[in-house]
């Protein structure tokens, strides 16, 4: 939660807002996952919808493995 706030705070002082009014998700271009990092360059402002790829349950599980853009293009 921690690196998530911060990555939040640091788009919004590049934009020079404050990081509550961002609309939408901080999303990394090359994913934490695969070896990106919390800077700048790799932070842009998505959608929700785009940002996450699966739905979840209360406890955070995930719903089905096809995400909603498979399911569409079925």
């Amino acid at each position: 939660r921690a690196s998530r706030n911060k990555a939040r705070s640091m788009v919004a002082s590049k934009k020079g807002v404050k990081p509550t009014s961002i609309k939408g998700d901080v999303g990394h271009r090359k994913a934490i996952s695969r070896g990106g990092v919390s800077t700048l360059a790799n932070l842009f402002v998505q959608s929700p919808s785009n940002n996450r790829s699966f739905s979840r349950t209360k406890s955070g599980a995930m719903r089905s493995e096809i995400s909603k853009r498979e399911r569409k293009g079925r």
